[in-house]
């Protein structure tokens, strides 16, 4: 039986060729459009879930007020933050600062290839789940001038020989390649090609005093690795001890550090970031989320019901083969389904054409990253 309905209806179909062209093809572009943006909002939630201990990772948020009152909330803070909170706060396990203004063209031999990086601390592998290939995580970045490659920016700096061990030169100094690690997931609010000791930077800065000041703040982010059993609310409150004293030995400036999820880095609150903050994640707001969530269903609903209009006014078409249906003892069930199996057939047909077009077109829409 179910046969002969499918039957029937390729021939319906065929014989109607442009009532099915017109339907499968608005169907498939609503439902390829719908696909595409819930991919984009499940892209969004998927942001650094790989990281084994995400649940405990946190970011440090500087909430700074000027001589005027005016309060701004920063992705960024002082290098001295972190070691403050290294050294004070119980219920941290790790504790990891990167610095983001590393901007530099790596020479190796003859070649000059520009290289995005960050300053970082070895304690950064100990929080975040970025697997080393070859070399020691734990003392990769502990030295002055050593720096971590990851898998592709090894390749195009050495091809296929060995890079570990190798020397780079950045401007007029030497760097030996510690270790090798595999690329950064795509979906990582932390980008790099390569990560260098921030031993370096306090090297390079040891005659600024204000390089590791409680108010320089810009460029420098502080991440922290939560004890399992450590209570949120005990460590902000930790946090907010330590801004209360440093904020004694200043007279315009008050800064309160505050903690935020790693899941809602990406999503989540909107931070103050730019050239000054050096922020180099990105961002976006989650009413966003809802907005494209929303844009989808539209999508969708105004698809079908562009299909149900089609398919009434043909209605009125089919009213002679419904009679005669009846008329050669068809029941109204049999009618019923005979209409169902042509519907399906449609929607089954716009659905793979949907998902060719979804899987040309998201490629494309993964290179539209949020930014902060």
């Amino acid at each position: 039986m179910i046969g002969s309905y499918i039957k029937t209806s390729v021939r319906n179909l065929m014989r109607n060729k442009m009532f099915s062209l017109i339907n499968i093809v608005g169907l498939a572009i609503s439902m390829s459009v719908g696909l595409l943006l819930i991919a984009f909002v499940v892209d969004l939630r998927s942001y650094d879930r790989f990281h084994k201990n995400g649940e405990r990772i946190y970011r440090i948020t500087n909430i700074l007020t000027s001589s005027r009152d005016q309060e701004n909330r920063f992705a960024s803070t002082s290098i001295k933050t972190g070691e403050l909170i290294r050294d004070k706060v119980t219920g941290v396990d790790e504790v990891a600062t990167i610095r983001t203004d590393f901007s530099q063209d790596a020479k190796v031999g003859d070649n000059i290839l520009p290289i995005r990086g960050l300053w970082a601390e070895s304690s950064l592998f100990r929080i975040f789940t970025f697997p080393m290939l070859e070399g020691n995580p734990d003392t990769a970045l502990e030295d002055p001038y050593s720096i971590v490659l990851t898998e592709t920016a090894a390749k195009k700096l050495f091809g296929n020989e060995p890079a570990l061990g190798k020397v780079i030169r950045f401007d007029t100094l030497d760097y030996q390649v510690t270790g090798i690690m595999k690329d950064v997931p795509p979906f990582s609010h932390i980008s790099f090609e390569a990560l260098v000791s921030l031993a370096t930077a306090r090297l390079m800065n040891r005659s600024d005093k204000n390089f590791e000041k409680w108010t320089t703040m810009w460029s420098n982010q502080v991440y922290l690795l939560l004890s399992e059993n450590a209570g949120i609310a005990s460590v902000q409150s930790q946090l907010h001890q330590i801004a209360t004293e440093e904020n004694l030995n200043e007279e315009d400036t008050r800064i309160q550090l505050e903690l935020l999820p790693l899941y809602n880095i990406v999503v989540g609150e909107e931070l103050r970031s730019g050239s000054m903050s050096g922020s180099v994640n990105p961002h976006v707001s989650p009413v966003v989320l809802w907005i494209l969530g929303g844009l989808a269903l539209v999508v969708l609903l105004s698809a079908c019901f562009n299909y149900t209009n089609l398919s009434v006014a043909r209605a009125m078409y089919r009213f002679k083969e419904v009679g005669l249906r009846k008329a050669i003892g068809a029941g109204k069930s049999q009618i019923l389904q005979q209409f169902l199996t042509e519907a399906v057939m449609i929607s089954l047909s716009a659905l793979v054409f949907s998902y060719f077009i979804f899987l040309v077109l998201r490629p494309q829409l993964i290179n539209i990253a949020p930014e902060l």
